[in-house]
């Protein structure tokens, strides 16, 4: 797989953009990320060595991703949080060491069926 695969929707938010990714890296579709993030390797080996990176993902201003992890959908990675492990769906991630802040409650939408 190459860098920004499928069919994505990739917001940078800043007015600088300054965001560096490696070459095995995977974006997912809704992605927005500011300005500073690195979504890099601690590897030089061939093979997967970059994150992966799923749906509707925040990751705000010098976050660093670091090695072939996944982040998973719906997470939040703070404002210079470093990444070197695989991050779960719907969480917030900040601090340096970045550790688990809480898990996000998940929304439940209830329609009414306009047929009946």
């Amino acid at each position: 797989m190459r860098a920004l695969c499928g069919k994505f929707s990739l917001a940078f938010v800043s007015s600088k953009l300054n965001v560096e990714f490696g070459e095995t890296a995977v974006i997912g579709s809704d992605v927005r990320m500011y300005s500073g993030v690195v979504i890099g390797t601690i590897s030089h080996l061939p093979g997967k060595r970059h994150p992966t990176i799923e749906d509707d993902v925040l990751i705000r201003a010098n976050a660093l991703l670091l090695g072939a992890i996944r982040i998973g959908r719906g997470a939040k990675i703070s404002a210079g949080a470093v990444v070197r492990r695989d991050v779960s769906p719907g969480v917030v991630i900040r601090l340096v060491q970045a550790k688990l802040y809480r898990q996000l409650q998940r929304r439940v939408c209830l329609t009414a069926d306009a047929g009946n």
